[in-house]
């Protein structure tokens, strides 16, 4: 290309934005009695010029938090690297939950590098702290460091990997210990695998096409070379194969030593498992027994299948579907986004302690559907039921969900300040956080929430806010018996928006605080959601 004055041209791409192309203009080079490689390419000055802008507007739009290295001491006393991503707005002084990722190979690594499967920064989007580590078998560090996972596998990896969110948490004192998720694919599932039976610090697991049981999973992959490699003996040159090893001590037999499955007795943790038909590194039926045991144990699990991937997700539909049901099994067992609303709730004085053990409600006992659809609810026929509504008593609005509360209720605002007369819009999400179908009964007739929830506006001074005919009318009809019945399914959310200006008169400004209420239908426990405040200015 130096007919047009460019030396080189590349792609680019860091954690915080996908590839793009760039010219690279080289310099003079400096004078150096060195002439290796290392020093010559440190020493040539070169200006970068972005040849392609694919992703401009959409990234001046983002917040996408940069990257940060650290170093620790790992197993035998190694130096091993990790990266920690905060949030968006994020806030040094703020608790935050984590999402703590295992890559595979398990010659692979994390690094300066985006991604569309497992993306660091989406993942932290939703308000998490992200923390990888590249473990023994990571590759860049060395072949030393990469031949240190062979026929260890859950060994000097596990504690690199223990040993380093041990000082992520002692060096990044806005981590929240108690709320920590750790996920991982390929290897990095069957480590998610190992963590679920060998420690019991995660709040909850996400296992991605993982190995659980080495033995089976030698006989149905289509790379026995690399099971054959990875699962031998130290020092050995034959290839690994089981029958060599059935005869003699679990101890020496690298396929019995490392399995998942022969520990799985000791699992407690809350597990996604997610698998693919078309997997033939890893065989689906490693995540069918993963799943089955869990079940057969009681632990609360789940299990999202697709019958049309492989060892990746890699369908744009399925894709947004695997990252939906991930970082809701994050938000439920860390009590994050709409979960936080029963957290913050039982953390209130007064509030009914969580029972011990007791991380939530309904997940053990029934398996995903096929992962085919991102439908959020699937909707019934329409029928008439009866209603139970909220009444307006302050008494009756005091109430709070008990231990086995089947939904929660929260609200968000597209802007917290609109002017006198503009649309007040606020967004309600009821979500079920049960194993079964939560019936929704609302007006019939497209998106009128107002009917189908009490909605509270106050002043500034704690007094409620007058109604508008409309809104009259809407507490009338939350009486009527006729309603369009809706079922939402277990992980899934019913979303409204209502309009606050239709129901209240906020025709002065001020400072308005807004809270939902919705009464369960069987228990007649009535759920709170958070509070918002709205400004309405002149």
């Amino acid at each position: 290309m130096k007919d047009v004055g460019y030396e080189l041209v590349a792609t680019k791409m860091t954690v915080e934005s996908p590839s793009a192309v760039v010219a690279l203009f080289r310099g003079d080079v400096k004078a150096s009695a060195d002439r290796d490689i290392p020093s010559v390419s440190s020493q040539i000055a070169t200006t970068e010029v972005r040849l392609t802008h694919l992703n401009d507007d959409l990234e001046e739009h983002l917040d996408l938090p940069k990257m940060t290295s650290f170093t620790f001491s790992g197993a035998e006393g190694a130096p091993v690297q990790g990266f920690m991503i905060p949030p968006p707005k994020f806030d040094a002084t703020k608790k935050y939950p984590v999402k703590f990722l295992i890559h595979g190979g398990p010659q692979g690594a994390w690094g300066d590098a985006w991604s569309y499967r497992w993306n660091a920064e989406l993942m932290a989007a939703s308000g998490y702290v992200v923390v990888m580590v590249n473990p023994r078998g990571s590759t860049g560090y060395g072949q030393a460091f990469v031949d240190g996972v062979n026929g260890d596998w859950g060994g000097k990896p596990y504690v690199d990997l223990m040993k380093g969110l041990d000082f992520a948490e002692s060096k990044f004192a806005f981590i929240d210990k108690t709320r920590e998720c750790a996920l991982g694919a390929s290897y990095g599932g069957f480590m998610a695998n190992w963590i679920l039976t060998h420690t019991d610090r995660f709040a909850c697991i996400v296992t991605h096409d993982g190995m659980f049981n080495p033995e089976s999973a030698y006989g149905t992959t289509e790379e026995i070379w690399f099971n054959e490699w990875e699962f031998r003996r130290t020092g050995e040159v034959a290839p690994g194969q089981p029958w060599r090893y059935a005869a003699g001590p679990a101890a020496n037999d690298p396929f019995r030593r490392w399995s998942p499955m022969l520990s799985i007795q000791s699992a407690k943790t809350p597990t996604l498992v997610v698998h693919s038909q078309r997997d033939y590194r890893l065989d689906v039926s490693e995540g069918f027994q993963l799943f089955t045991a869990l079940q057969r144990l009681n632990v609360p699990s789940k299990m999202l299948y697709f019958p049309d991937e492989g060892h990746w997700v890699l369908k744009p539909q399925n894709s947004k579907l695997w990252y939906e049901t991930v970082g809701d099994w994050s938000d439920r067992w860390t009590k994050t986004n709409l979960y936080a609303a029963v957290a913050n709730y039982r953390a209130a004085p007064g509030a009914p302690a969580a029972k011990d053990g007791a991380k939530g409600k309904g997940t053990t006992g029934k398996a995903a559907a096929p992962a085919v659809s991102a439908a959020p609810a699937e909707v019934a026929p329409s029928s008439a039921v009866t209603a139970t509504t909220t009444t307006s008593s302050e008494r009756d609005l005091s109430q709070r969900p008990g231990e086995g509360e089947d939904f929660t209720v929260a609200i968000g605002t597209p802007q917290d300040q609109v002017k006198v007369g503009s649309d007040a819009k606020v967004t309600i999400a009821l979500r079920n956080v049960s194993d079964h179908p939560v019936m929704f009964a609302h007006r019939p007739g497209a998106n009128n929430p107002e009917y189908s929830y009490r909605i509270v506006v106050k002043d500034a001074a704690g007094k409620l806010v007058e109604e508008t005919a409309y809104g009259r009318e809407a507490l009338q009809h939350q009486q009527e018996e006729s309603r369009t019945v809706e079922y939402v399914q277990p992980g899934k959310a019913a979303v409204q928006t209502a309009h606050l200006e239709k129901l209240v008169n906020m025709n002065r400004p001020g400072r308005y605080t807004v809270q939902v209420f919705r009464k369960d239908a069987k228990s007649g426990v009535v759920v709170r959601s958070n509070e918002l405040t709205l400004n309405v200015v002149p």
